[in-house]
């Protein structure tokens, strides 16, 4: 029943040879995530070398990372939800 569960997961319910939006935006997010905390644990250049700019800059990318990320994981679970219960792809018993 896991790997039935995993597969359901991992694999698109589009084509079975590629891997799902849902997990691609979950691990978008998490590299996301990764780099605000190297930013937390000052894993950056020091002080006098970055602007406000850059620092903006780099806010609003991951903010913008973030929320794509977010969005894809959303409806890649849905569309897999979707065809799950309709039955249109018969995305758990795929494999």
């Amino acid at each position: 029943m896991l790997k039935k569960i995993w597969t359901w997961l991992v694999y698109s319910s589009e084509n079975r040879d590629r891997i799902s939006l849902t997990l691609k935006g979950v691990l978008g997010g998490l590299v996301t995530v990764g780099t605000i905390y190297a930013g937390l644990a000052h894993i950056t250049l020091p002080t006098e070398q970055i602007t406000l700019f850059v620092d903006a800059l780099i806010a609003t990318v991951q903010t913008l990372l973030m929320v794509i990320s977010s969005l894809v994981t959303v409806f890649g679970l849905a569309r897999k939800i979707y065809y799950t219960t309709t039955g249109e792809h018969d995305a758990l018993n795929a494999l």
